[in-house]
């Protein structure tokens, strides 16, 4: 019961979230489920030259520390996010740099948060 209690609450927050998001400007164009390792990395839909992104948790928490956005071009950007984000809630908008901003994916270096009650995070990763 409490399990379908938490995606029935998840469902409601992204329901909430997304009007939110959309009048942002901001799309999604990757995730990935974080198995608890300290890095991983999210492949990104590319196709068009992004000027920022954001991350967004759900299910619990993430520490991050390091991120590297790698360009499709074979450049890359070093942010240092150092920002600890809650389940349900999106990190600062991180402007990108450069011309050739055509994201091919994200690595980012991580701690998984306390009070994630044991589930894992879904990291997702906006842009526009």
């Amino acid at each position: 019961m409490v399990r379908i209690g938490s995606a029935v609450l998840a469902a409601l927050v992204m329901l909430v979230a997304a009007p939110a998001l959309a009048q942002t400007g901001m799309g999604l164009i990757g995730q990935r489920v974080v198995e608890g390792a300290d890095r991983d990395t999210i492949p990104a839909r590319g196709g068009e030259p992004y000027r920022e992104i954001m991350f967004c948790v759900e299910d619990a928490p993430v520490a991050f520390q390091e991120v590297v956005v790698r360009y499709r071009s074979g450049a890359s950007q070093n942010i240092r996010l150092r920002q600890r984000i809650a389940a349900g809630r999106c990190s600062r908008v991180v402007g990108l740099s450069g011309r050739d901003r055509d994201i091919q994916a994200v690595d980012f270096t991580y701690a998984p948060a306390a009070a994630g009650g044991g589930a894992r995070p879904t990291v997702q990763l906006y842009a526009r």
